[in-house]
């Protein structure tokens, strides 16, 4: 049984490790908001007569719209279809992608009550300190308040519910840590692994040439009847698809900036703001210390003693009986600062051990010393020698930088209003785009006639063809969209439809494809008919290629991560060759449009000593690789044979929910 106690915490300290978590950049759950028909009471679903509660699908629709803007981005940038990006994630249905993530977190939450998990504070409140940007501490290493309230407010966190889910994830992360420990590897499998990457082996191969059976088909005069049965069976292979066209006109938003005027209360207000977080000058200190070093590798009863000898020193200290100053001189092993009574001067945050520098910056006057601090180095005592309260920087001194950050952020704002504005008016009066185009002088630029699968060479025009064979796009119709700090005006100015040609014009096209299916046909019965000659053992491998005017090729002795380029065999060869291991097998294997028939000539015999040298490494190395397979196939197992009830008032097809069959 895994039982990790969890004790009481007090509100307010618990409350704010876990907001400022969910500040530090984790998608791993989405913001909390309660509105009047509380949806934490809302069942939509039951896993096994558990609920499933509106709250918990609304949070996890949360995460996946905010996965779909970072893909849908990163996407654009790339100058790729975003449709195929997100189905390649599996988000292109938010809802069933939202409503599949509750289940899974609902089975496993069922499966890890079992192990009776709970959570420790220590544990918990060590999990979120790892992952607490420094840029939301104080001066003194403690949470500012003030950041900490107005991003409740902002966010409209509710503490209790946050709390919950909080815990609630850490414990599932956990679970899954100890459910991948579960998994293991067989004796036998880890050593068939060593056999595939360790032992060599040698095959002997019939290379099939798809242009040697091409040029026999070609070769046959082909019937009329067949040519026409062909293209009124397969019309749909020969249509031209849908093609466009377009004029576009781009305009930087930085340009833009130029028109836009800032007033001085406009900066005033900026700066007043934002001063806190932009224009904030840090705090300094000049500190002494007093270095007592040991090493990890000595013993415990060292650790005593000089631990003792810190806190003696420590005591001396701070009842005023010696100076600490002339205890650095006579103790410390820091041999830099021992001449200077340990003095070190201004330390700057992330160049210090990230103990000694807490413990520093909290000393708030001169002639304070610390407790004993654990460092890399050793145990430490501290003294503030000198302090520089944190300060601002004068608004003169950034007033060229506010005007700059007003300007684009007004630019972004009104050239985007200036577009709408021309687009929607365009409708009527095609001439307020043109006035927009002439006012700003923007360079006309054409995107011939293309369909949809036709890639450019910019990524920008890939972007425009997505864009301009969107839904309902019309001939003559404006739009625009935003490209980083680009904003790109375009228009449909053609569009030729979809048609299938009449035989005539495609009938050079038609023989081609009756040619290549005959060949396949040809090539793949001459295949069968060989592989069955080598199973019956009727021929061997060198002679039947010979009688059939094949390729016959011996390979050398070969590892399965060989390449074989100097016989037109590549990596992807040896990884499918290996799997066999008697020469009564018999491999199909596929590359491009040819075809090879290949058998195990010979395979070296692998050391049983080298194996066990290996064997935990090949363990190590296989576990790590099916973690993520493992884990799905638990969760996939659990929902197989789980009964799941769902309420269609909340969820159903009209919210494009497309619910699993069977469970």
């Amino acid at each position: 049984m895994i039982y990790i106690f969890r004790k009481e915490m007090k509100k307010w300290h618990f409350i704010l490790w876990a907001v400022f978590f969910a500040m530090a950049g984790s998608t791993f759950w989405g913001y909390l908001s309660y509105k009047n028909t509380h949806p934490t009471q809302i069942t939509v679903a039951k896993l096994n007569g558990h609920d499933i509660k509106l709250i918990d699908y609304q949070n996890s629709l949360n995460d996946i719209k905010m996965q779909i803007n970072f893909y849908r981005s990163y996407a654009e940038k790339l100058g790729i279809s975003v449709d195929m990006f997100l189905a390649m994630a599996g988000l292109l249905n938010p809802e069933k992608a939202a409503f599949d993530s509750c289940l899974t977190n609902k089975a496993l939450d069922i499966e890890k009550n079992y192990f009776n998990i709970e959570l420790d504070d220590d544990y918990f409140e060590n999990e979120l300190v790892k992952k607490i940007p420094e840029t939301l501490k104080n001066s003194f290493g403690n949470i500012d308040m003030e950041a900490y309230k107005r991003y409740l407010a902002n966010m409209n966190l509710t503490p209790n519910a946050f709390e919950k889910r909080l815990g609630e994830s850490i414990e599932r992360e956990f679970f899954e840590s100890f459910l991948n420990t579960s998994n293991y590897i067989t004796h036998n499998d880890a050593k068939h692994s060593f056999s595939n990457n360790i032992a060599k082996k040698s095959f002997d191969i019939i290379k099939f040439n798809y242009n040697d059976f091409l040029r026999k088909a070609k070769a046959q005069e082909l019937k009329t009847e067949d040519i026409s049965k062909y293209y009124r069976e397969h019309k749909e292979d020969f249509r031209v698809p849908e093609k466009r066209a377009a004029k576009y006109w781009v305009i930087k938003s930085a340009d833009y900036s130029k028109k836009i005027v800032v007033v001085e209360s406009q900066i005033q207000y900026f700066y007043d703001r934002n001063k806190s977080s932009l224009f904030r000058i840090p705090p300094k200190v000049s500190v002494r210390h007093i270095l007592f070093n040991v090493s990890k590798t000595d013993l415990p009863e060292k650790l005593e003693t000089v631990l003792n000898t810190a806190k003696s020193v420590r005591e001396k200290i701070v009842s005023k009986k010696a100076n600490f100053s002339d205890m650095a001189k006579q103790y410390s092993q820091d041999k830099d600062t021992v001449s200077s009574g340990g003095l070190i001067g201004f330390i700057e945050k992330g160049k210090y051990d990230s103990e000694f520098e807490r413990a520093a910056f909290r000393l708030q006057n001169a002639g304070d010393v610390s407790d004993i601090v654990k460092t890399d180095s050793g145990f430490e005592l501290i003294q503030l020698d000198k302090r520089i309260p944190a300060s601002f920087k004068a608004l003169d001194s950034v007033r060229d930088e506010i005007v700059k950050t007003l300007k684009a952020k007004k630019a972004l704002t009104n050239l985007r209003a200036d577009l709408q504005r021309a687009v929607f008016n365009s409708q009527t009066n095609e001439l307020s785009v043109f006035d927009f185009v002439k006012e700003n002088n923007l360079k006309l630029q054409e995107l011939l006639l293309r369909d949809k699968s036709k890639n450019s060479e910019k990524p920008l025009e890939n972007i425009l063809i997505e864009k301009i064979f969107a839904r309902g796009k019309r001939e003559k119709q404006f739009g625009f969209f935003i490209n980083d700090d680009e904003f790109v005006l375009y228009q449909v100015t053609s569009i030729q439809k979809s048609l299938i040609p009449e035989l005539k014009v495609v009938k050079n096209d038609v023989i081609e494809a009756v040619n290549n299916v005959n060949a396949k046909k040809v090539l793949k019965k001459e295949l069968r008919s060989a592989k069955s000659s080598i199973l019956s053992k009727s021929k061997i491998m060198k002679s039947l290629a010979g009688s059939l005017g094949m390729k016959f090729i011996e390979t050398k002795s070969i590892k399965s991560n060989d390449k074989l380029d100097d016989l037109g065999l590549g990596l992807n060869f040896a990884q499918k060759a290996f799997i066999l291991d008697s020469s009564d097998q018999i491999l199909r294997y596929k590359d491009g449009v040819d075809y090879y028939l290949v058998q195990l000539k010979n395979m070296e015999q692998t050391s049983l000593i080298s194996f066990e040298n290996e064997k935990l490494g090949i363990i190590r190395d296989k576990l790590s690789k099916q973690k993520a397979s493992y884990l799905q196939g638990f969760i996939a197992s659990l929902l197989r044979t789980a009964k799941l009830e769902k309420y269609d008032r909340f969820l159903g097809n009209s919210r494009g929910v497309d619910y699993p069959v069977g469970i």
